[in-house]
């Protein structure tokens, strides 16, 4: 459970969020046990649930809750473990020490939990949470900022979660975590040439963490990521990702990548969704973990069994875009265009402009609406004249109407930017009318997706 802030400050906030995501992070390596994702937990916050309510709706046999407060020397920590059915206490035990041993005390608090439950520990899981991590206090604190502003998982979050994680590099030059950090604030922040420059921004950040500890997943599970938007390199990309997954059995994450990314760009469509699935098990109130086992039923063609699993994602965020989408593109699926049209208006505010208009006119080419669909396409052509657009919804506003010579034209220069949706080519629905063209061999190659 989040961790309860006994400061009246509430810009401490930050810490014990920080300290709980901390926490999950050192129990998720220990293979033996399932360990729910921060994005679940923290839908707790605050909660007047019952342990066994919170349990129950988690499928889970055990609860840590507890509560934390930091001075300018000190860090103190209550835990205990609850097992929910029926309810008893495990485990409990304080903590009080200086803010130097405030990442060691991660471990250890992660360790004695393990042993109190008789969790089977490998030689190397014991030996990971007992390794000495130093670090600079005052770069551990503004790491947690960083990490609490980018799990806000928006624009501007990226963009404080950046300032952070530079200042934390900056105080400790040694420090793995925010090199780590600054490395996913990059890639999701993107970059106004493409995709690919921000994955060549990323990168050097990825790989000086791993220099500092080869040990850290989130490093080789964003280097994973990094792989596919800079040149697609789908062979790097899965054994990055599959180190991380060694690494943090738990980290769902990796597996959501792994799956929605990697699998599902392969073609591997069946393999894609139970991988995605393994996530959603681990972080089973994640939007985007929902949205993406939708997207590849959608990708399967079972447009019935993903309109159930988005309206699913749609009820833990209704204002969630990427399921508006989803939704949107399983009811064309099925040849419902009314309904198709609700789920892009609703959609419309807060999602990308380009994005908008690109899923408008696909939407009208297939209803039949060639004038719409052409006028929709206009307003995205003015607006890529005036400023950076992924040249990806173009082209899928040309494979709309059927126009394979533009569609194929965009798709390239899609590919130079290393624009993730064109990587969907082999399984989106988009594309179909490609499929019969000569040059849709080529450009599968040229996207290093002919493996399979």
């Amino acid at each position: 459970m989040p961790l309860q802030s006994l400061s009246s400050d509430l810009s401490q906030e930050y810490f014990s969020d920080g300290m709980t995501d901390e926490i999950i992070t050192d129990l998720a390596k220990i293979r033996s046990l399932r360990v729910i994702s921060r994005t679940s937990m923290m839908r707790y916050k605050g909660t007047n649930k019952s342990i066994p309510e919170v349990a129950r709706e988690l499928q889970v046999d055990a609860v840590l809750e507890g509560s934390v407060s930091r001075s300018a020397d000190r860090v103190h920590i209550r835990a205990q473990l609850i097992r929910a059915n029926p309810e008893e206490h495990i485990w409990a035990e304080s903590y009080d020490r200086p803010v130097q041993d405030e990442v060691t005390l991660q471990g250890e608090l992660a360790q004695q939990i393990a042993n109190a439950i008789r969790a089977e520990l490998t030689a190397g899981e014991r030996a990971e949470l007992s390794r000495p991590r130093p670090v600079d206090p005052e770069a551990h604190s503004l790491y947690l900022r960083g990490r609490y502003f980018w799990n806000k998982r928006n624009s501007d979050g990226y963009r404080k979660a950046a300032e952070y994680f530079q200042a934390a590099i900056q105080r400790d030059p040694n420090y793995a975590a925010a090199y780590a950090g600054m490395a996913d604030a990059i890639v999701f922040l993107g970059e106004p040439g493409g995709q690919k420059a921000a994955a060549a921004k990323a990168r050097p950040f990825a790989e000086k963490a791993l220099q500092l500890d080869d040990q850290l997943a989130e490093a080789h599970a964003s280097l994973g990521l990094i792989a596919r938007d800079f040149d697609f390199d789908w062979a790097e990309m899965e054994r990055d990702l599959k180190r991380a997954l060694e690494i943090n059995p738990n980290y769902a994450t990796a597996h959501q990548w792994y799956g929605d990314a990697y699998l599902n760009s392969e073609g591997r469509l069946e393999e894609a969704l139970l991988e995605t699935r393994k996530a959603q098990e681990l972080d089973p109130l994640s939007a985007i973990i929902a949205t993406d086992v939708a997207k590849q039923l959608y990708d399967l063609r079972r447009y019935d069994e993903a309109i159930v699993q988005v309206r699913k994602a749609l009820e833990l965020d209704a204002q969630f875009v990427p399921a508006h989408m989803v939704l949107a593109r399983s009811y064309m699926g099925k040849g419902m265009y009314a309904e198709a049209e609700l789920e892009l208006e609703a959609a419309k505010e807060r999602c990308e402009p380009e994005r908008y208009l690109a899923e408008t006119s696909f939407l009208n080419a297939h209803a039949g609406d060639k004038k719409k669909a052409q006028l929709a396409l206009q307003q995205l052509m003015t607006m890529s004249s005036r400023e950076p657009v992924d040249p990806v919804w173009i082209a899928m506003s040309y494979a709309g109407m059927k126009d394979r010579d533009n569609t194929f034209q965009w798709l390239e220069k899609a590919r130079l930017w290393g624009s993730p949706p064109a990587t969907s080519i082999k399984v989106d629905m988009v594309w179909d009318c490609l499929r019969s063209d000569r040059r849709y061999g080529e450009f599968v190659k040229a996207m290093r997706l002919d493996s399979n």
